[in-house]
């Protein structure tokens, strides 16, 4: 295990040092260099950042736990479904966003409607992100390394003092590439470890598969394909299943409510779009992040299947059952990457974690710095102590996320599933907003003001006072759509006059010419995933 820790973290060293050289330069004293990377990263860059954003050990040790628990729905869903929204972002979402010239997403919503619009929005997100998003990617993590490195044996403590132990080691070292590299150093990183990650978890399948043949992949397939359920292997769950499968209905419900906001509105992923030197590069970046994605269930949900193959019988599968299926990537990689590989496997794990909190902390800091502190707290700040507050701003909520963090071990249900569902508190809102706000040129800023609270009311009665009998991506899509129903009533009954829009281009807005075609392929690339992972083909 000593050589796993050795080459991990030379690796990480090696990753760091890129960032530091690649980042040095540009101008972090400034809102726009500090928060923005100085509105200069190129299409690569974005990709390789978007998809690290969204991909920390909440997603591969989630969805490899669905596909363990359930089958591939989850994975294909998340993976390659999403891509719909991607494509959304790319041709819909990101050139208004860049006429704007804004820094964030709620200040594009300030823009559309009003400043206490912006604020209500951004004071969301960023409770959203202190209490779901970063404590779900540091408890996650630390799961993942407690289980490779035996923290919690190494120093005879409880497995809770381990996960918050390695909890603050993460937050400490993201905290220092967030405070003092800006969102330079973060995509830059972002990339570097965007590499080890196509070196260290794309391999996991490839040794699963040498592992359970033998020494021989065609084998190692085969025996995958003889000795797994077929049903597993299905992306298409019945209209009743309960979590953590996603019965079919809810990919045109919750789970495309999700994809939308996620990809579209969400500013822990969207901000490196803002920072596109051009509209071009953006949606050349936004749609190779898409074509990445295709990779994704192969990667993700095939380690919980080959998990099932490989541990059916034994008492690893017992304690991955008794974990909800979260421990299923985490028992793959340690008895299968030969431990060379293994170093090079966890520091893409640890990039992944980073990238995920540094990318949160970032978008927490710019929506308070920017939409709070800036605008009402010290409107006549300069830009130097605007970013200095940032700075506070990040070492305090990663504070309250480290301690809030460990105590996800008390939940039930799964990780993946338990991020979902807090997250339905203000993700159909805040698309339904941000959609009318691009849409419709006359609905009044008191549409928003009333939706986001009537959504939280009963969002919560629905899932933890009256407790629907239903699968939650059914409530949330249900949700969404009555939301944009009280939108438009309230549109109707008080519209405003129109207002004009005011284009701000501070980049170049030409759009990339391939786009749309590359948007057709990637559809294609969808429909052909759901037909293979159904039963006309693998599932039969």
């Amino acid at each position: 295990m000593l050589m796993v820790f050795f080459i991990f973290l030379i690796c990480t060293l090696a990753v760091a040092a890129v960032g530091y050289a690649k980042s040095k330069n540009g101008n972090k004293s400034t809102a726009d260099g500090y928060f923005l990377a100085g509105r200069g990263l190129s299409s690569i860059v974005i990709a390789t950042s978007m998809l690290l954003a969204c991909l920390s050990t909440e997603q591969i040790s989630g969805q490899a736990g669905i596909a363990f628990m359930s089958n591939m729905s989850g994975a294909v869903c998340w993976e390659v479904g999403c891509i719909i929204g991607i494509i959304a972002m790319a041709l819909f979402f990101a050139p208004r966003y860049l006429k704007r010239g804004v820094a964030t997403m709620p200040e594009f919503l300030g823009k559309s409607y009003d400043k206490q619009t912006q604020t209500l929005v951004s004071i969301l997100l960023m409770a959203s992100y202190v209490a779901t998003a970063i404590p779900t990617v540091l408890y996650s993590g630390a799961i993942v390394f407690n289980g490779i490195f035996d923290v919690s044996g190494l120093l005879n403590i409880s497995d809770f003092a381990a996960i918050a132990l390695i909890c603050a080691a993460i937050g400490i070292i993201g905290l220092i590439y967030t405070v003092f590299g800006g969102l330079r150093m973060i995509a830059f990183t972002d990339t570097a470890y965007g590499v080890l990650l196509l070196l260290g978890c794309v391999s996991v399948p490839f040794f699963a598969l040498y592992h359970l043949g033998n020494g021989s992949l065609g084998e190692g397939l085969n025996t995958l394909m003889a000795s797994v359920p077929h049903e597993k292997l299905s992306a298409i769950s019945p209209v009743d299943a309960s979590a953590p499968e996603f019965p079919w209905p809810t990919i045109f419900l919750g789970v495309a409510t999700m994809w939308f906001y996620y990809w579209c509105t969400s500013q822990m992923i969207i901000q490196k779009t803002f920072a596109a030197k051009s509209l071009k590069e953006a949606q050349k970046g936004i749609l190779t992040c898409a074509a990445f994605k295709l990779a994704g269930p192969l990667y993700l949900g095939g380690c919980g299947i080959l998990a099932y193959a490989l541990f059916t019988g034994t008492e690893t599968f017992d304690k991955i059952v008794n974990s909800n299926g979260d421990l299923a990537y985490t028992m793959l990689i340690q008895n299968v990457i030969p431990k060379p590989i293994l170093g090079i496997v966890c520091a893409a794990i640890f990039g992944a974690v980073l990238s995920s909190f540094n990318g949160a902390v970032n978008a927490t800091s710019t929506l308070f710095s920017l939409d709070v502190y800036k605008q009402y707290l010290k409107p006549e700040a300069t830009d130097q102590q605007v970013v200095r507050v940032g700075h506070i701003f990040g070492f305090v909520l990663a504070a309250v996320a480290v301690c809030i963090a460990p105590f996800i071990m008390f939940a039930s249900g799964g990780l993946y599933n338990l991020m979902l569902d807090l997250t339905g508190f203000i993700n159909a809102p805040i698309l339904a907003a941000v959609v009318f706000a691009m849409i419709f040129k006359n609905c009044p800023p008191i549409a928003v003001k009333v939706v986001i609270p009537f959504h939280v009311v009963m969002y919560a009665l629905l899932m933890y006072i009256i407790k629907v009998p239903i699968h939650s991506n059914y409530t949330i899509g249900i949700m969404f759509w009555i939301d944009v129903l009280v939108m438009f009533i309230i549109m109707k009954m008080k519209p405003r006059e129109k207002f004009q829009v005011e284009e701000d281009n501070v980049v170049d807005v030409t759009p990339w010419k391939h786009a749309k075609l590359m948007a057709g392929v990637l559809c294609c690339c969808v429909v052909a995933y759901y037909i293979v992972f159904s039963p006309l083909v693998l599932a039969r």
